[in-house]
């Protein structure tokens, strides 16, 4: 609320520039990431877990 009162601008017109915002990154760079870093398959999926694991010696649950 306070960029709504600082900025003179309405609710609906902050939040619509904040969802622009917000989408850019999105539109551009999701599909890049996604086929890079993201696993594709179950076995991929559960391979990443156990990296993540051992690398942070942390278990996921």
């Amino acid at each position: 609320m306070k960029t709504v009162e600082t900025s003179g601008l309405g609710v609906s017109t902050v939040s619509s520039i904040c969802q622009e915002v917000c989408q850019v990154p999105v539109d551009h760079l999701w599909n890049e990431t996604v086929s890079t870093d993201m696993p594709q398959t179950e076995e991929e999926f559960k391979q990443k877990i156990i990296d993540m694991e051992e690398f942070w010696q942390v278990i996921f649950p």
